[in-house]
């Protein structure tokens, strides 16, 4: 969980994992008991929507009788001594995540009778413009690609490229850029145009002349 601008953002990919720290009165930690997870949904109006852990939906106010609770995890932590001890720290991961809108705005309520204050309260949206889903929509418009043998300054075979070619010239006036990491150190973040390219998941490219040879196993990528 990131804290940006003032409020959490979740990832809207997958799976949310909520956590809670809890002490008692005397700031010890809280172990035992029985800790209770509720979702809310905050609505425009400023209404709260509570989610069903059944039907995993969320239910109005006035609106039928929901499973409006589930039980959270207690985690331990190992020692410098091999024994397991209390960290008072609590999880709970939803895996459903079907209703929940991406830049919604939602509060995560956990409470357990013996911490102080008894219940607490975490507000995060779900994704948006901050989240992951802009991320997650670069990283699938990028091309990498993988080099194979006998390559040139100005003429790059490919072992792989994924997305593949699936016509000549395909990636004709983009940039190919080489890892940070790559096998060849002389070209570790160096970029050169593409002029051309053959199709295939093993494509040639044609670049503006690069500094060294690239050897099999350099890697980057195409935008």
């Amino acid at each position: 969980m990131t804290a940006i601008r003032g409020i959490d953002i979740r990832q809207e990919n997958g799976s949310i994992l909520f956590r809670s720290s809890l002490k008692d009165s005397a700031g010890a930690k809280v172990s035992t008991g029985t800790t209770e997870l509720r979702l809310l949904r905050l609505e425009d109006d400023g209404t709260l929507d509570v989610y069903d852990w059944t039907t995993n939906d969320f239910v109005a106010v006035g609106s039928g009788t929901p499973d409006d609770e589930t039980t959270m995890t207690h985690q331990n932590r190992r020692d410098s001594t091999g024994v397991d001890v209390a960290t008072g720290v609590w999880t709970k991961v939803l895996s459903t995540l079907t209703n929940f809108v991406e830049g919604q705005v939602y509060i995560a309520q956990v409470t357990n009778s013996g911490a102080t204050p008894e219940s607490q309260e975490r507000e995060f949206q779900f994704g948006g413009v901050e989240g992951s889903s802009r991320f997650d929509r670069a990283i699938k418009a990028i091309t990498t690609f993988t080099v194979g043998s006998s390559s040139t300054p100005t003429s790059i075979i490919t072992s792989s490229v994924d997305p593949p070619s699936v016509v000549t010239d395909q990636f004709k006036g983009l940039i190919m850029a080489f890892d940070k990491n790559t096998t060849t150190a002389s070209l570790r973040g160096q970029k050169t145009n593409i002029t051309g390219n053959s199709s295939g998941g093993s494509a040639t490219f044609d670049v503006i002349s690069l500094t060294t040879n690239p050897v099999s196993g350099d890697t980057g990528t195409i935008e």
